[in-house]
């Protein structure tokens, strides 16, 4: 019963995203207007605007009254087709006290990426506000919401910011002090970007260290002492200086500074689990008075840095100490994007402590940029070239993600590398490039980052822009050219099975134009190949004019067969896991988008007799197979593995065995099975262990390091590895069937076998019978089977490694790319009329 419900739910939820696709058809307008009449019911019960989306984007002051804002605002659903709506912009407060703002149009195009609704382009609900407040300065204590109202198209809401964006101004908006009054821009979860007016009865004016010791300069009258208070903590103040107006406080901080994140939210735990932790720890600066009571003290009008002296570094900022257990540390004052004559990202800023000796790098989810340092009269210059080379390949942007800026002592510390409040003010900054979409910001802690995109335009981005460019594919009747269209792991890589036929098909039809689908300009595409970006109008273009399109995964539900095409899938693997109809308790839905892709497909690359059979019931394929081998497997017929291993700094002489699990089902994030650090540590000198984590959970994968082991995750050519590998160890992977063609040892490390089998996916065969190599279940057993791992494949699974060579490795005999192209060009397309 419950499976039939999830189906009918999830059958709904198809539906109306159908009826959401055609918002012409008459069901749609009808589901549209039943849509916003329920919104207002449950705006009048609830009063909070229902669908009201409005994101603040930055928040910064342009002098000493005027703060500016810029953001979107719209209600989701309600586009404005014909002109871009009437935005108002005011702070409201008790008392009907009402500021209200210079509002002016700004495109945004981050507004219609806020939503999945593909109906309307959101981009015309941006805007630029600018408020005058220097009337508050004279008001009492007071806090004001920002409003937003949007009209148009014969509706009006209104509402306040429901979000900010994180990584720079509207993150850390700084506060003005004047007439005796502070003005605190400040962001609450539930009313958006407020405004208070504070008259504080003191102010933080400056701070410095030696050693633990803290002594902190405060203007106002009649102070008697203070503390630093911290949820955990609190640090007595004395007096050790005053003048008519000014008290020097001084105080010891404990040892060590204990990491947290109270005291007023404005830093996120600065963690890195990969590259560091750097603890801090955000105290709230109180002052006592002789007429009696205890106050926080404001802070000056722009952040205020401590001058190092001693073990720690930090600085002042709203009222508050920032301090981290580093005693040197790099301000960012400046950064830029530079094109010529390199492609390159150039910072600039102040040094606090030494730094002599030290290292700067930009880190990325899975790619870390080298920095040039360069020290000079307490300034510090840092240039990072965008354009790396990884694993000896030609040099290439950035991949899609945000780099943070980190920095390293020459004793290997991490130090902490923050942001000046000025620059923040500046952020995001936008910048565009050919190569990719470029964005300076910041993250949680203050620490400078770049974020780079793929290379989409304005009219590329968002769902709406999406639709459209979808529906333009679907409607146009292409003028075939002479190209192929390759696309390898939905755009993630140029490798496998398209990579070998691209590499014959260029060497003898060089008159045929290569396209490789890309995520972003970091995948690498062969020699003389166009890479064209995922979803963007040349990819769109190139799959609907190619006469050939030749893919290893699903090309899913955004291609269209065009009447001149041939379609090559080329698949993947052979099968151990059960796939497609195959797979117990396959999902309807599923199982209705299985089959409407298998339609896509006129030719099924199989590796072996094994596959093809498996094709037919788990795809219920009934079309043409060849049953020619894998192309990608053609290297390892007469290559070897010393240029490789010359290239990842391993020796000749040592054994280097290659962990390559699969992916797991009831995984979102890769979770290795076996401790790969303690593999490496226990088999020591003389190996070299090569870890391989699997293309589904590369992106939410750590890297792994570790002496004796390399992560070879990113590395493009699997085969490559192979070659230069001695043994395998696995578990599910096809890469069992691959790796085979070496006749090298495997081993098969399966410690999860009966769940995999039973609960997860299902098998084919049994494993245990026909392995050609050990199958153990515990890591204490690995490395001894590693270690007889040569003389066990000679002698006790010489007839298993045989027997499994002529069933999955037949057609594995270096010809099969010139086969596969062979029979691929011979076929006429199957759909012209």
């Amino acid at each position: 019963m419950a499976s039939k419900l999830d189906f009918y739910k999830r059958a709904l939820y198809h539906a109306l995203r159908a009826v959401n696709d055609r918002p012409d058809s008459v069901v749609h307008k009808v589901y549209r207007g039943s849509l916003l009449a329920s919104r207002r019911v449950v705006s009048m019960v609830t009063r909070k605007p229902v669908a009201w989306i409005a994101q603040l984007q930055s928040a910064r002051w342009l002098d000493d009254h005027r703060f500016e804002i810029t953001g979107f605002a719209f209600e989701r659903g309600i586009g404005f087709e014909n002109a871009a709506p009437t935005v108002r912009v005011w702070l409201q407060g008790r008392g009907g006290l009402r500021i209200p703002a210079q509002v002016e149009f700004r495109r945004d195009m981050a507004a219609s990426a806020r939503t999945k609704d593909s109906d309307f382009d959101y981009s015309n609900t941006g805007f630029r506000a600018v408020f005058d407040l220097s009337s508050l300065f004279a008001h009492e204590p007071v806090t004001l919401r920002t409003m937003i109202s949007v009209s148009g198209e014969g509706r009006t809401r209104r509402g306040g910011f429901e979000k900010r964006f994180g990584g720079g101004s509207a993150r850390f908006p700084s506060t003005r002090i004047a007439l005796g009054s502070q003005i605190v821009p400040c962001w609450d979860r539930e009313l958006g970007l407020q405004f208070e007016v504070r008259r504080p009865a003191a102010e933080l004016v400056s701070g410095e260290f030696h050693g633990r010791r803290v002594e902190l300069t405060v203007r106002g009258a009649g102070i008697t002492g203070g503390a630093l208070v911290n949820e955990g903590t609190s640090v007595a103040l004395r007096i050790a200086a005053a003048t008519e107006d000014e008290v020097r406080l001084t105080g010891e901080l404990p040892t060590p500074v204990v990491a947290t994140n109270s005291g007023g939210g404005h830093l996120a735990e600065d963690v890195d689990g990969q590259h560091g932790w750097l603890p801090h720890v955000w105290y709230r600066a109180m002052v006592t008075h002789s007429g009696g009571g205890t106050h926080q003290v404001a802070s000056t009008a722009e952040e205020c840095e401590l001058d190092n002296g001693g073990d720690l570094t930090g600085y002042l900022l709203d009222g508050g100490l920032c301090v981290r257990d580093t005693p040197a540390s790099l301000v960012v004052t400046s950064a830029v994007l530079e094109t010529e004559p390199d492609l390159v990202v150039r910072v600039t800023g102040r040094v606090r402590g030494d730094v002599e000796g030290a290292q700067l790098s930009f880190v990325g989810a899975h790619q870390t940029l080298s920095v040039t340092l360069t020290l000079a009269d307490g300034r510090f210059e840092a240039c990072c070239p965008l354009m790396s080379s990884t694993w000896g390949r030609p040099p290439l942007p950035p991949k899609a993600s945000a780099f943070t800026l980190r920095g390293i002592t020459a004793t290997g510390e991490w130090f902490w590398v923050g942001t000046d409040a000025r620059l923040i003010d500046d952020l995001p900054q936008e910048l565009e490039h050919e190569l990719f979409r470029f964005r300076f910001q910041t993250d949680g802690a203050r620490r400078l980052q770049f974020r780079v995109k793929a290379p989409r335009a304005d009219g590329e981005l968002g769902f709406y822009h999406q639709r459209m460019l979808e529906e333009n594919y679907r409607k146009t009747t292409f003028e075939p050219e002479n190209s192929i269209f390759f696309e390898s792991f939905y755009g993630r890589s140029a490798a496998c099975n398209p990579r070998a036929l691209d590499a014959l098909i260029a060497r003898e039809h060089p008159e045929i134009t290569r396209y490789w689908g890309v995520i972003d300009n970091s995948v690498g595409v062969p020699e003389g190949a166009v890479p064209v970006v995922y979803n963007t109008k040349a990819w769109w273009d190139a799959r609907g004019r190619s006469r050939w399109v030749i893919a290893n995964d699903w090309l899913r539900n955004k291609f269209k067969h065009q009447p001149h095409q041939v379609v090559l899938q080329t698949w993947h693997g052979s099968m151990f896991k059960r796939i497609g109809l195959d797979r117990p308790g396959l999902d309807k839905i599923v199982e209705l988008a299985l089959k409407r892709e298998r339609n896509n497909w006129d030719l099924l690359l199989s590796q072996n007799r094994h596959s093809s059979e498996i094709f037919r019931s788990a795809y219920a394929w009934q079309g043409p197979i060849l049953e020619e081998g894998y192309p990608r497997n053609d290297a390892m017929a007469d290559g070897d593995g010393v240029a490789v291993r010359e290239l990842l700094g391993i020796p000749l002489t040592d054994t280097v065995v290659l962990y390559a699990p699969t992916w797991r089902d009831d995984q979102t994030k890769a979770k290795l099975l076996l401790d790969v650090a303690a593999l490496a540590a226990e088999l020591g000198e003389g190996y070299t262990v090569l870890l391989r984590g699997h293309t589904r959970t590369f992106e939410s994968s750590e890297a792994v390091t570790a002496a004796h082991l390399l992560d070879v995750t990113t590395y493009p050519d699997i085969t490559e590895l192979f070659l230069a590998s001695d043994v395998l160890v696995t578990d599910y992977s096809s890469v069992m069937f691959d790796f085979s063609v070496t006749g090298r040892p495997m081993i098969f490390f399966v410690p999860d076998l009966d769940d995999y089998r039973d609960k997860i996916r299902g098998v084919y065969f049994d494993l245990e019978e026909v392995a050609p190599g050990p199958v153990i279940y515990s890591q204490e057993l690995v490395v001894p089977a590693i270690r007889s791992a040569a003389e066990d494949r000679a002698t006790r699974y010489a007839d298993s490694y045989a027997a499994w060579q002529e069933r999955f490795n037949a057609h594995d005999d270096g010809q099969s790319s010139r086969r596969v192209m062979e029979r691929l060009f011979a076929t006429e397309p199957p759909r012209l009329k």
